[in-house]
Formats: C-alpha cells, sequence, structure tokens
C-alpha cells in the first residue's frame, strides 16, 4: 500500500513538473517569436524610409 501511494505521489510530481516544464518551454517559445516579429518590422520599416523604432511599451521614440 505504502509503495502504491510512493509511487503515485511520485507520478504526480513528475507531471506536474513536466507541465511547468512545457509551459516555460510555451512562453520562451513566444518571446523567440514577438522578437523575430519586431526584427521583421524593423527591417520592414528601414526599407520603407521609416526608421523609428518603437520601445517594448508600443511608443514611438
Amino acid at each position: 500500500m505504502k509503495e502504491e501511494e510512493d509511487e503515485e505521489d511520485k507520478d504526480e510530481l513528475n507531471n506536474k513538473n513536466q507541465k511547468e516544464e512545457d509551459e516555460k518551454e510555451e512562453e520562451v517559445e513566444e518571446e523567440e517569436e514577438e522578437e523575430e516579429e519586431e526584427k521583421e518590422e524593423k527591417e520592414e520599416n528601414k526599407i520603407g524610409g521609416d526608421t523609428r523604432e518603437i520601445n517594448g511599451k508600443g511608443d514611438v521614440k
């Protein structure tokens, strides 16, 4: 009985840790996508002759 409970607790902990790890990985991927989009947007602005940059708050510098 005790071993079964320990095994269930261990599985629950592993599942929780895996879920947290997946969420962190997803956040990193989203941040990388946002950075890539910003980079592309800046490049498009350069091509169009508009060299303004936008800071992290969405304000034009």
